[in-house]
């Protein structure tokens, strides 16, 4: 908020309060005038016999919030003030100018629009930091390392009182209990058509237009101020836990934004509410505007108030330290741990998830990462190993964009140094990758429990929801399922490298010499006919083959049979990426299937980056890749 117009500073400047500040001023200055003798222009002059005229120079506010709707502010002005001094051994009167600052202390009811402004004081100017800052649109001045504070500061007021318990028993807060007690109403109702809206905060009696879902069109209402609407059918498309969240948000706004709405009506008479949305945006608030700030706060502050940090740590420790064991961690006991949470304090898993992290848990970075429509299997690692903007769990989208660019980690893919497996980027090894009871390759419990020793790490810089940018630390907080709709833009942040590397080269020795034997054998053969020695020199049978590839019986047989005169570019690399050949090889048949890829062509991009990168992956994994990416899937399920 810095750097911006100072709006309430402005205000100050105008008539309605420019006589009786100017007035306070002279007044401080013929009791002060020593202090005008000490900064005047003249090095002679004996003392001051007049004050003729004063010219204010307003530099800045500082305003501290009392109450909820006073405010008390000091005013640091420059004074140049004209004087008549006494110089010289003859006592000669002469014009001078003395400059000085000076700090007007105030208060004064926002709600009363200031009418009721008071000068408390004038002294000369030293600055003193304000209890709780506001800016100059009396927003208050919060870091995320006070949002902590300020939610106490709402339970301590509003909650404990009444729930003493619920400051150190993990036990949900209640958010109507909470606004009841903050004199706020809430109100159930259905407020947009297209469910945009979760709540809407009201500071005046309105008639404002919702919409009427049992009408199923927009009907007028009048609204009280103090009240709190929440779209709960919004609330329950987008996941169990944000009611809450949304109340909390709201109570936020109410507590301390009220002053910086208070200050905007007086120059918008038809403000009365605030709106907020389901990507965690107040409506119609642009980047660094007061209501942009006011948003992040109420977004920043109430996970804080729903999950107090004195009974959420304390709980949290407790859980850990009866379902985290090491034979636990793959197998879903740091899941149950964040579900709990989430059970507990009515939040979302994502909410608790964030929360964990925020407190020092790192366990919890492994658990409920949503990515390509599923849950990836929970894992951990080395304390330490994972920066707050860093990751092991990546996107088909992200290996197609981001992964392929890189030409070393592309050779490692191609020569099944490293293989894409469970949404995570590991070294191909036994200790790490197994197979399922389906023969589709997973991660070995071994490397669940340390993937800091096989899996490659990208820091993500950005992210955002596909429709709007925003602040990936409150999307934690405030995702909704949204977790497929999060977009990272990602880099290499760490490539690990095999510790056995005398096992790899051997491995590497037999993989050349299978290498020379094959393409020694394949020279001159057709596509149908290298698939056909493939498959024998594999050990893999059609019956194998059609469901690794997501092809029929038939479909391959006509190839095997050359009957396809016409070879389907999909069909072919569904064949290839179940045969999971090496570069060469593939590069070889592809020649002879008589098909090729246009150079920048998206879909062709996209379907060579299946042939690089998915080769160990199922084929319905293959055709969800496809079609995140807006494509048809690379099988039609044929089968």
């Amino acid at each position: 908020m810095n750097g911006k117009k100072n709006s309430f500073l402005d205000y100050l400047e105008s008539e309605q309060f420019y006589d009786r500040i100017y007035g306070s001023i002279f007044s401080f200055c013929l009791n002060n005038k020593e202090l005008l003798l000490d900064r005047i222009n003249g090095s002679n002059v004996s003392y001051i016999t007049e004050i003729e005229e004063l010219e204010l120079d307003y530099k800045n506010v500082w305003i501290d919030s009392k109450g909820d709707t006073d405010i008390e502010f000091d005013i640091a002005i420059e004074v140049t003030a004209d004087v008549v001094g006494a110089s010289g051994k003859h006592r000669d009167k002469e014009s001078y100018s003395s400059r000085f600052w000076v700090m007007v202390s105030c208060k004064g009811s926002l709600d009363k629009k200031l009418v009721d402004f008071y000068i408390i004081g004038v002294d000369e100017f030293n600055k003193t930091s304000p209890k709780k800052p506001l800016s100059g649109d009396l927003v208050p001045y919060i870091t995320k390392q006070e949002y902590e504070h300020y939610a106490n500061e709402i339970l301590e007021k509003y909650y404990y009182p009444f729930y003493p318990e619920a400051k150190h028993s993990p036990e949900r807060i209640n958010t109507d209990e909470l606004a009841k007690r903050m004199g706020l109403s809430v109100i159930n109702t259905s407020i947009s058509k297209s469910k945009s809206i979760f709540g809407q905060i009201f500071f005046a009696d309105s008639e404002v237009t919702i919409f009427d879902s049992d009408k199923n069109q927009n009907v007028k209402r009048i609204v009280k101020k103090n009240t709190i609407l929440v779209d709960s059918d919004a609330a329950f498309l987008y996941s169990f836990g944000s009611r809450s969240m949304t109340i909390a948000h709201e109570c936020v706004h109410s507590y301390y934004h009220r002053k910086a709405f208070l200050f905007a009506k007086m120059f918008n008479k038809n403000l009365n509410y605030i709106q907020c949305q389901v990507n965690g945006k107040m409506k119609n608030a642009e980047l660094n505007t007061t209501a942009h700030w006011m948003e992040i706060q109420a977004n920043g502050i109430a996970p804080h108030i729903l999950m107090p940090k004195e009974s959420f740590e304390a709980y949290a420790k407790v859980l850990l330290k009866m379902y985290i064991k090491e034979s636990q961690v793959g197998t879903g006991g740091i899941n149950h741990i964040v579900q709990t949470l989430a059970t507990t304090y009515d939040v979302t898993v994502y909410a608790a998830r964030k929360r964990l992290i925020d407190l020092g848990f790192e366990e919890a970075i492994g658990s409920f990462n949503w990515v390509d429509g599923h849950y990836v299997r929970p894992y951990s690692f080395k304390r330490g190993s994972l920066k707050y903007n860093e990751t092991y769990t990546i996107s088909y989208k992200d290996v197609y964009k981001k992964v392929i660019s890189d030409a070393t980690l592309a050779m490692y893919l191609w020569n099944n140094t490293y293989v894409f497996v469970e949404n995570h980027l590991c070294i191909n090894h036994p200790t790490y990758i197994t197979k399922d009871k389906n023969g589709d390759a997973i991660l070995t419990d071994y490397a669940l429990l340390h993937m800091d020793e096989c899996c490659v790490k990208f820091r993500y810089n950005t992210a955002k929801l596909v429709a709007d940018d925003y602040d990936l630390g409150l999307i934690g907080y405030l995702n909704r399922d949204f977790s497929k709709e999060i977009e990272f833009d990602l880099e290499i942040a760490g490539v690990v490298t095999p510790k056995d590397e005398g096992l790899f080269k051997e491995r590497y020795r037999i993989h050349t010499d299978n290498v020379a034997e094959v393409m020694k054998a394949i020279a001159g053969l057709s596509f149908g006919e290298i698939v056909d020695y493939i498959m024998k020199y594999l050990d893999i049978t059609v019956k194998e083959l059609e469901y690794d590839s997501g092809l029929s019986d038939k479909t391959i047989r006509r190839y095997i049979n050359g009957q396809n005169t016409n070879p389907d570019r999909k069909s072919v690399v569904a064949i290839l990426r179940a045969l999971n050949l090496p570069p060469k090889i593939t590069q070889i048949a592809i020649k002879q299937s008589g098909i090729s890829f246009r150079n920048g062509h998206d879909e062709d991009d996209a379907i060579y980056n299946v042939l690089l990168n998915l080769r160990h992956v199922s084929a319905s994994d293959v055709n969800k890749f496809m079609i995140l990416l807006g494509f048809d899937p690379l099988t039609k399920n044929d089968l």
